[in-house]
């Protein structure tokens, strides 16, 4: 076998799953069935179920790992070496063994599986640590999984332990979980955003009847506030207590003193924050927000001339309520900005353009803060606030990132991966299969309802009905969520079931756009996702073309559905011969009556969902022809 053929073998992605799947499936065996077996048998058995028979494959993998629970109860024996295991793999694909010493030097896993033997926990879960950048856009045409990707990179950045190999359900879960603790903030820019909504401004509030001004901070200054916050306290219950005092005076007063001896009152307002009052007249001055007095409390500093009114509030907080403060780890935090280009960035981020550069970030040799305009604070960006935004490039109503802006974030272009539409037909059979285990092939609800929206994305509907019975002897009932992988897609696929090509289908449309507009307007992959998910996929899709699609490239070419035409054809888009004389006009002498006259004109022709839905999936397939 020669090296190249080797390495060509060990990089599909199915063969190194199957391999590290491999490693699970042989514990089990000898672990938990033939403890009395030797060890190589055990192996040989695994590989060759594997490797040779993927319905014995399957059945192991359900009956034990799959619910990945008996192989993290115990160490793996440290007899088990991923050499051992490479060995019998090669030998099950009929490697020489000099072949098998390639195979060991060219597997570019091989060290992380070696290491995941000892720690079974970590198992599948390698990850490659990277500088993650603290500013990051995410750029691409629209539907290629940009906010998708954030969550992700989001998660990463906080629990870089998260294990992203389980369902979307679970990953979202997390995301929000983070967004409870307040370390992901998410957002997203328009035109009517401002700096007073970022970063600060002066707003109007409703304090005990009465309309008051004050400095507000915006989304971006409050989630720096609390990556700022490095030390942790019992602040909350101090400030409670706090105001239960206040509460238990006569007057709903409570006398303080600055550093200075200089005696000043405070009460509480509808908010729970405290109004300021001074003099012997006790007048008031203004609101202290409790979120400030943290701020003071943590170093950072939030008055401007109240200095010694916060610093007597705090003293009353240590003193009486026993506040007490200790150093925490600091942790990450992350703002998403959505649709970053659609407000005015420069008017955004204001001063702050200079202070979100990463070596200007707090703790860095060369940080720098500044003074800002309202609330006349000093500020900085704190060092592990990460900022991720999304960039549509074919919303021509957005605003242009300028250089200044540009140069601060570090761009990841995201294309359509129409690859992930290679196996969207066999995914949709088998959700539906899941989804509907319950089902018989003969009953009526799956061959009235449920059956007939496959058949319309298959191509040769005969080798589907032919296949069935093997489809059924072989999982019949057995599939679960947890089966659905790369290697079950490559088994079904040996039956030949073809569907209607979505990748090609994606990768013509894409060609053609291109060819008409640019790259920055292809069409993204996640606009077919659904289809795999719903129990009507034939007529998701319908809704997809003619709900998303087209309307798409109605603003793409301006309504010309001359190039809409050229882009989905002439199933989709009628050309209308003109067969109108100048009688149609007013009266009026025009010298172009005639050009206006001969100017072509195009309809969509729109296919019922219900009663034309085969003529509608003839239209779609005729595209990739």
């Amino acid at each position: 076998m020669k090296k190249e053929e080797i390495k060509a073998l060990w990089d599909k992605t199915s063969f190194k799953n199957s391999c590290r799947v491999a490693l699970r499936d042989i514990y089990v065996v000898w672990h938990l069935i033939n403890q009395d077996t030797e060890y190589e048998n055990a192996c040989e058995l695994v590989v060759n179920a594997r490797f040779s028979n993927p319905s014995t494959a399957v059945k192991l993998h359900t009956q034990f790992h799959g619910k990945n629970k008996y192989y993290k109860k115990y160490d793996f024996p440290t007899i088990i070496k991923t050499g051992d295991i490479i060995s019998i793999i090669g030998k099950a694909y009929g490697l020489e063994i000099e072949d098998i010493e390639k195979f060991k030097e060219l597997s570019t896993n091989y060290t992380q599986m070696e290491s995941s033997i000892s720690n079974p926990q970590n198992f599948g879960n390698e990850k490659i640590k990277k500088e993650i950048p603290l500013n990051t856009i995410l750029y691409g045409p629209p539907g290629t999984g940009k906010t998708y990707h954030t969550i992700n990179k989001a998660i990463e950045i906080i629990n870089p332990n998260f294990d992203f190999n389980q369902s979307r359900k679970l990953i979202k879960d997390e995301f929000e979980r983070l967004v409870n603790l307040g370390q992901i903030v998410f957002t997203t820019f328009h035109q009517s955003m401002s700096y007073e909504d970022f970063i600060e401004g002066i707003k109007p509030e409703t304090i005990d009847g009465k309309v008051i001004y004050e400095v507000q901070d915006g989304i971006f200054k409050l989630l720096c506030s609390k990556a700022s916050l490095v030390k942790a306290s019992n602040f909350e219950n101090a400030y409670q207590l706090l105001l239960s005092e206040i509460s238990s005076t006569t007057d709903g007063l409570l006398e303080l003193k600055t550093p200075t001896g200089k005696s000043f009152w405070v009460s509480i307002n509808s908010k729970n924050n405290l109004t300021l009052r001074t003099g012997t007249e006790k007048k008031q001055q203004g609101t202290i927000i409790k979120e400030a007095l943290e701020k003071e409390i943590n170093g950072i500093r939030a008055f401007n001339g109240w200095e010694g009114y916060a610093i007597g509030i705090i003293n009353q907080l240590k003193e009486k309520h026993k506040l007490s403060i200790g150093e925490k780890q600091i942790e990450p935090f992350v703002l998403i900005i959505d649709e970053i280009n659609r407000g005015n960035v420069s008017q955004i981020f204001g001063e702050l353009i200079t202070l979100i550069e990463e070596d200007k970030r707090l703790g860095k040799p060369e940080a720098l803060e500044i003074t800002l305009p309202y609330s006349k604070v000093k500020f900085g960006v704190p060092n592990n606030l990460y900022i991720i935004g999304t960039m549509n490039t074919a919303d021509r109503s957005v605003e242009a990132l300028d250089t200044a802006l540009r140069r601060r974030f570090v761009f990841e272009e995201m294309l359509p991966e129409s690859n992930l539409l290679k196996n969207l037909g066999i995914k949709t059979l088998i959700n539906l299969l899941i989804k509907h285990k319950e089902l018989l092939w003969e009953d009526e609800e799956w061959i009235n309802n449920i059956e007939p929206q496959v058949k319309h994305l298959i191509i040769d509907v005969d080798v589907y009905e032919n296949k069935k019975a093997d489809i059924d002897k072989l999982y019949g009932q057995k599939l679960t969520q947890e089966d659905v992988n790369e290697d079950l897609f490559e088994n079904l696929n040996k039956y030949n079931i073809k569907f209607i090509d979505f990748k090609a289908l994606l990768e013509i449309l894409n060609e053609r756009i291109e060819i008409l507009l640019d790259k920055d307007h292809q069409i993204g992959h996640s606009y077919f996702m659904s289809i795999s998910n719903s129990d009507t996929p034939a007529s998701e899709l319908h809704s997809i073309i003619y709900n998303k699609i087209i309307p798409l490239l109605q603003e793409y070419f301006y309504g010309d559905y001359g190039k809409i035409g050229l882009v989905l054809g002439e199933k989709f888009i009628k050309y209308l011969k003109p067969e109108k004389d100048k009688s149609v006009f007013a009266k009026m002498e025009y010298d172009s009556v005639e050009d206006l006259l001969e100017k072509p004109s195009y309809i969509i022709i729109k296919y019922d969902s219900k009663t034309e839905l085969e003529q509608f999936i003839d239209a779609v397939k005729s595209i990739v022809r």
